[in-house]
């Protein structure tokens, strides 16, 4: 796993983040319906991001989901 590989080798903690991103979560609009979230959870997102009219306010993760639908 990765920490496992940080804590062998420390110098990689010099490295800029952006030579370890990943493309960008996708983004809903906090109006949308969860149905809209839950398609990119099952193309295998991990997450999506929130936005609002202003700009990004939040982070809605599959298991968010899973934990509203089970309630």
């Amino acid at each position: 796993n990765i920490l496992t590989i940080l804590l062998k080798d420390s110098s990689k903690f010099d490295a800029q983040v952006r030579t370890v991103m990943e493309s960008p979560f996708p983004e809903v609009h906090m109006n949308e319906e969860i149905s809209r979230a839950v398609e990119y959870f099952a193309k295998k997102e991990p997450a999506v991001l929130v936005k609002d009219d202003a700009g990004l306010i939040g982070i809605v993760t599959r298991f968010d989901v899973l934990g509203y639908l089970s309630r």
